[in-house]
């Protein structure tokens, strides 16, 4: 996966920077996404349920994890999901300012 190339024109006007300030929450969002997707991937091998994509089945585990191996991958999956966590909090804050300034009222929540 390459990396996007975000240009930035010469004179930039309020509207444009806010629109550029929304894309690039939406690519930290995108890699937030692939993060996720790729702790999920982490358990899935320490516990043998990992099907890489066009596999039919599972790969086999060369050596069954431990129950210290599972303990250790659920702490540092846990670790990860905090700090993505509160990623999704700064990206929400920033979402929140920029519908403020152009006055766009928030979405309710669930």
């Amino acid at each position: 996966m390459s990396m996007p190339r975000i240009t930035i024109p010469a004179s930039v006007t309020e509207e444009n920077a806010l629109a550029n300030i929304i894309a690039s929450i939406a690519l930290e969002e995108a890699a937030l996404a692939h993060i996720i997707n790729a702790e999920g991937e982490k358990i899935q091998r320490v516990v043998g349920t990992f099907t890489p994509e066009g596999a039919a089945e599972p790969l086999e585990l060369l050596v069954p994890a431990t129950a210290e191996d599972m303990q250790a991958i659920n702490t540092a999956v846990g670790e990860m999901m905090e700090t993505v966590s509160s990623i999704e909090t700064s990206l929400h804050n920033k979402l929140r300012t920029v519908l403020a300034v152009l006055e766009i009222p928030e979405a309710a929540g669930p």
